[in-house]
This record gives structure tokens, sequence and C-alpha cells, in this order.
């Protein structure tokens, strides 16, 4: 964020505001490798939120998360792609929290992807 900053107060208050949204306030100056899994995907996920990205490829994102972290991850997703981030995420059909608000779905059928038909939009 350095080079995106004007100073380092508003560096440290957008790292503040991204680890309450992630629930990571408690974590905050912690090494990486004393985190939990979820608590790894959690920061990378700020990470790569903080910027405000363009493009957003998360891999697995809600995996390790209980309902309620999964829950609060959508939604900061769907806050980037409601700001104009092009947001994609991989995942098994039993880690999503929440399916309504998908734009599109594809699935892999015997190693082809192809666009999964929904019975209304959005799917």
């Amino acid at each position: 964020l350095i080079p995106r900053a004007t100073s380092f107060k508003a560096l440290r208050r957008r790292g503040r505001h991204i680890l309450e949204q992630v629930d990571l306030t408690d974590c905050a100056g912690r090494k990486v490798a004393a985190l939990s899994g979820g608590e790894r995907q959690r920061a990378a996920a700020a990470r790569a939120l903080v910027v405000g990205p363009r493009f957003l490829l998360a891999d697995e994102p809600f995996a390790h998360q209980d309902a309620a972290h999964a829950r609060r991850l959508q939604s900061l997703f769907r806050a980037a792609a409601q700001k104009g981030a092009t947001v994609i995420i991989t995942a098994h059909k039993a880690t999503i929290p929440d399916r309504g608000d998908i734009d599109r779905r594809w699935e892999l059928d015997d190693g082809r992807l192809q666009e999964a038909s929904c019975p209304s939009t959005p799917c």
C-alpha cells in the first residue's frame, strides 16, 4: 500500500479497517506462520481486498472457514464486485455459503468446463 497512500496514518487506517472486516484485528502484528489455516485465508483475502482490486481470483476461500466467516468473506467479495471488480471464485458447491448472488457459474464435468444451466437468474 505504500505507493498508494498519502500518509502512514492512512495506511494504518486502511489496514485496520480491512482487518476488522475479516475479523483479524486480534492478529495484527502476528506473523502469518502463527495463524491458523482459516486465519491465513482471511489474511490473504484482506491483502487482496485492501487495494480495491479490479480483478480478484479466490481459490477455495470458504473451505477452512466457519459459516459466519464464510458469509463475511462472501459479503466482502460481493462488495468488491459491486464496486466494479471482476470476482472469480473457485469452490466446491458445498463450500459456497450463499449462491444467490452468483452471476454466472461453470462446472467441471468429466474434465470439461461448461456453463451450468440456472433455473433462474442469478444462478
